[in-house]
């Protein structure tokens, strides 16, 4: 009885903390959505080439204070990116420059041709 006090409450911080943790990166994931989808930005579109991962993109992206998110497509991943006003051109050298296939930046180099939005 004596050790099942402690271990009791152990479990009940435990789950407190999962539960702020969890609500702190929803927060962060809907903050993110909101930022792309405000009207008053242009969210531009770039689908990822096969062998890309998407997160080194957002990783990258993220660095740069760029926010931006992934969806699946027919072809694979796109990258749905907020860019403020005259923030296009960066916006695409953040992408070239993203030239690994991994986060851990031991994947082979990448090459991912010109980088065109799709309203491009």
């Amino acid at each position: 009885m004596e050790i099942a006090i402690p271990i009791v409450l152990g479990l009940i911080i435990l789950f407190v903390v999962v539960i702020v943790v969890l609500g702190a990166m929803a927060r962060n994931a809907n903050e993110q959505k909101a930022a792309i989808e405000d009207p008053r930005i242009e969210t531009l579109r770039y689908a990822v080439p096969t062998g890309q991962d998407p997160a080194v993109l957002m990783a990258a992206l993220k660095h740069a204070r760029h926010e931006a998110t992934s969806e699946h497509s027919a072809n694979g991943y796109d990258l749905l990116i907020a860019c403020p006003p005259g923030k296009r051109e960066e916006i695409r050298q953040v992408i070239a420059d993203a030239d690994t296939t991994s986060l851990e930046g031991t994947g082979p180099k990448f090459d991912p041709g010109p980088i065109r939005f799709t309203d491009e």
